[in-house]
């Protein structure tokens, strides 16, 4: 790992917490647009979930506060869109 690549990774660990489960990303229209959702969680807080949202140039981050239940909730919620994703 480069020097760039882990002070890339302390950031983000620092500002955005620990990755706790990443749900995926979906696109959101034809320019290029995304929508990805992760658990992330920072040491001695409640996990959150953080919706990361845009497209070249424009990139947003949102973060949502939520209890270890409902972050268990997400996580099913992602496995049983990627398999019907996986299904089509």
């Amino acid at each position: 790992m480069g020097l760039f690549s882990a002070i890339k990774d302390k950031f983000v660990t620092t500002v955005m917490g620990d990755l706790i489960t990443d749900l995926g990303t979906l696109p959101t229209d034809q320019f290029g647009r995304e929508m990805s959702l992760s658990i992330r969680q920072r040491p001695g807080h409640k996990p959150h979930l953080q919706v990361r949202y845009g497209g070249p140039g424009d990139i947003r981050y949102f973060q949502i506060a939520c209890s270890p239940e409902w972050a268990e909730q997400f996580e099913r919620v992602a496995q049983e869109i990627r398999s019907h994703a996986n299904a089509t």
